[in-house]
């Protein structure tokens, strides 16, 4: 009976369970098989036989977080991350090759960004706002005093901090006060010959 041929046809392809988007096909001796899509194989076409796929780890075919993606013939290509480039995603993009630090910045090359440190003088995220001069410069230890949208502001030196640049670092207070809390006597203001919470531990040298 037809109604039984095509119920027949029917449990014989739920039986052979084919994956992957594959067809189920009868062959000239009636027998149920599994016609595979490109890129799988295996008697249910449960095999996977991209490009993507088939690398052992730690190999990988696209570095630094680099997204794999299968074309046609077992060919492949790879989608990079930001900051990289290169087939297979192993070049790291130069953000300072056109050079986009201003007033003699130094640009310093991140992933995906960089960084302008600006001369003395210049500020801005490209060091393009050049800072103008106090009148008075209020500032010691060779700071350089400017004016900002705040007011007055002082640049310090490598070795100086502090409002006012007035702070060497790791210099101890001139005149501990040993009543004072402990976390008031901060252990970084001792100097290279003087240690201890409270900066009262003379080192031998």
């Amino acid at each position: 009976m037809p109604g039984d041929s095509c119920q027949s046809q029917v449990r014989g392809c739920q039986e052979a369970g084919c994956l992957n988007g594959a067809s189920c096909v009868f062959t000239h001796h009636g027998l149920v098989a599994c016609l595979c899509p490109p890129g799988f194989r295996g008697v249910r076409c449960e095999e996977d036989m991209s490009v993507c796929v088939h690398v052992q780890p730690p190999y990988t075919r696209c570095h630094n977080g680099g997204r794999c993606v299968d074309g046609p013939a077992n060919t492949y290509h790879c989608q990079c991350r930001p900051g990289y480039t290169g087939a297979t995603c192993l070049i790291d993009v130069d953000e300072c090759a056109s050079s986009p630090c201003q007033n003699g910045g130094t640009c310093i090359d991140h992933i995906n960004a960089f960084q302008c440190v600006c001369q003395a003088g210049f500020s801005g995220q490209l060091c393009q706002t050049a800072l103008q001069n106090c009148e008075v410069n209020v500032c010691e230890n060779d700071g350089l005093c400017v004016l900002t949208e705040a007011g007055e502001a002082c640049l310090c030196r490598p070795d100086f901090h502090g409002e006012r640049c007035q702070r060497r670092y790791n210099d101890c207070l001139p005149e501990p006060r040993w009543e004072q809390p402990l976390r008031l006597l901060k252990k970084d203001f001792c100097s290279s010959v003087i240690s201890g919470r409270m900066c009262h531990n003379l080192r031998h040298i």
